[in-house]
């Protein structure tokens, strides 16, 4: 209930809003919805407002939340934001939102909590720069997301598990998007504001999932060890990033330009579309009903 109702106000505000771009999703809802799936999904975004969370999945199409156990994420949220009293936890646990627990490091409940729910085949989001970033550029991303990466499977090998190498690891899915940070830029004082700011250019882009086979060969041979591993796979996830924020760059200058003739034509209220979703795409491109997305490949951007 406390998903479809955050995915139909953000859905709202997507449309009448901000005006959004959806890059390359149709990859990512496949692997979704593919029914031979035994892989989880672990997807990692940069973070630069506190509605990045609620927006980011207003764009998924309404079939993603008629099955939740499996379309459905799971997300990490910092406790004194999601958890401040009993009420507004309640509302945040019905919305599958983990609490973290900001400066604690890699070993906390919360990190154990998103390894345990890949292990049971679910859907896992988190957000490895750790906190907001409004600045152009990635920051250092926390280790957090290596040690889930290489706990995954069970426990390691020095703790009588399984080497990682024999493990299969979750799909993970690189997201980056422009724009939320002008549509809710912190206060002077680090605050979030009230009211988000309407007319906005918004564009979300979807990367193809990471490969780290590589990482795992390397710790199977026995070149690198566990914690070496951990920073690899860490760093793995930055560079994915990094390429979808330069394609994300290049798409929103189009963006930009197809707005900027809307405007023009359009006048006041001129992101909102006639289609009634208001996301910009190339009319040659196949889409699902009731959703918008452009079919890019990154590495031709």
């Amino acid at each position: 209930m406390v998903m479809c109702a955050v995915a139909a106000v953000s859905k709202t505000f997507m449309t009448f809003g901000s005006y959004t771009g959806v890059h390359n999703m149709n990859p990512f809802l496949k692997i979704l919805h593919d029914p031979h799936r035994t892989r989880p999904i672990l997807t990692v975004t940069n973070h630069t407002s506190t509605a990045d969370d609620p927006l980011l999945w207003g764009a998924l199409p309404w079939n993603c939340y008629k099955t939740p156990t499996k379309t459905i994420r799971y997300a990490l949220g910092a406790q004194e934001l999601c958890y401040p009293n009993k009420p507004v936890g309640h509302f945040f646990r019905f919305g599958q939102i983990v609490p973290i627990i900001r400066g604690n490091g890699i070993y906390q409940p919360a990190i154990d909590k998103s390894i345990n729910l890949l292990r049971s085949g679910r859907w896992v989001h988190i957000f490895p720069e750790g906190k907001i970033n409004q600045t152009p550029d990635l920051i250092r991303l926390k280790w957090g997301v290596g040690r889930i990466l290489m706990e995954y499977g069970g426990p390691t090998i020095q703790d009588g598990g399984l080497p990682m190498d024999e493990v299969e690891m979750p799909i993970v899915i690189p997201i980056y998007h422009l724009g939320m940070e002008d549509i809710l830029r912190l206060n002077e004082d680090n605050s979030s504001p009230v009211f988000p700011k309407l007319g906005m250019p918004l564009t979300i882009v979807f990367g193809e999932p990471i490969e780290f086979g590589s990482l795992m060969q390397e710790y199977k041979d026995g070149k690198t060890n566990e914690v070496e591993t951990r920073i690899k796979m860490t760093e793995r996830v930055f560079e994915a990033l990094e390429e979808l924020r330069v394609a994300a760059l290049r798409l929103q200058k189009e963006q930009a330009a197809r707005a900027e003739e809307d405007r023009i034509r359009k006048g006041r209220w001129w992101w909102i579309q006639p289609a009634g979703w208001g996301w910009w795409r190339s009319p040659d491109i196949e889409l699902f009903p009731k959703h918008r997305d452009t079919a890019v490949k990154i590495e031709e951007l």
